[in-house]
């Protein structure tokens, strides 16, 4: 990956991505 926070924030398909791995146990 070479994604920054930025380029997640303006990505609402990411965000959903990234709360459901940062949920994972």
């Amino acid at each position: 990956g070479g994604a920054t926070h930025v380029d997640i924030a303006c990505d609402p398909e990411l965000v959903k991505l990234a709360q459901k791995l940062t949920s994972l146990p």
